[in-house]
């Protein structure tokens, strides 16, 4: 993944300099008059452009740990985790991540792309609490169970024990959790 240092909202900053003044534009973008002049140098010419990796530099291994991760690996089978304890206990401090790019590099790992796919539930959590409640019908002992929820913090606000689960007992139990959620 590349990244630039600024994004300009201007396809060709110097054409846009002789439009606006260069203050007008460091002021839309949030940066100093100076640094805007900088960048209209710099990206004048499209083709001289280059990007930076984005991020950290990624450390080197010391020697031998490398060698000691497939070793311990081999006579284990212990996943990046594990083997994160097993080192740890050598007194050697890495990361199960750091440990997971040797095994991978090696092709000790497996690929699983179930666990790299979006959860579709996670699209409905709510940062803030009282933000969104949702409504589950439930059939328990031969009776309906109505339980409002709230989707940030999961806090049950209001539920009801209703022979059968129809819209009015639903409005009953929405009306109960309302009034304890907002006077409470």
């Amino acid at each position: 993944m590349y990244c630039c240092a600024i994004i300009l909202c201007y396809p060709d900053l110097t054409s846009s300099l002789e439009f606006q003044r260069v203050w007008q534009i460091a002021k839309q973008q949030g940066i100093t008059p100076q640094y805007a002049r900088q960048l209209a140098k710099r990206f004048s010419k499209p083709s001289e452009v280059k990007f930076k990796r984005c991020g950290r530099k990624p450390q080197p291994l010391a020697p031998g740990v490398e060698q000691l991760i497939l070793s311990l690996q081999r006579q284990t089978l212990f996943g990046a985790v594990n083997l994160e304890k097993q080192l740890h206990e050598r007194s050697v401090k890495l990361s199960h991540n750091k440990i997971h790019t040797v095994l991978a590099k090696h092709g000790l790992t497996k690929r699983e792309p179930k666990k790299s796919k979006r959860r579709k539930w996670v699209r409905w959590e709510r940062r803030h609490s009282n933000s969104l409640w949702h409504t589950d019908w439930s059939d328990k002992f031969g009776k309906q169970i109505i339980l409002i929820e709230d989707d940030a913090s999961r806090f049950i606000v209001g539920y009801g024990e209703f022979s059968n689960a129809n819209s009015e007992n639903t409005q009953r139990v929405f009306a109960q959790a309302s009034c304890f959620a907002w006077f409470a």
